[in-house]
């Protein structure tokens, strides 16, 4: 259970960085 939790967290943690990243990149693009 516990392992199945952190699977969960890191590809939510992924996920989430790659938008930021994403976000990061768009916004420098605009600029």
């Amino acid at each position: 259970m516990v392992s199945n939790l952190e699977k969960n967290v890191e590809r939510t943690y992924a996920l989430v960085l790659r938008l930021t990243v994403n976000d990061m990149m768009i916004t420098y693009g605009k600029s």
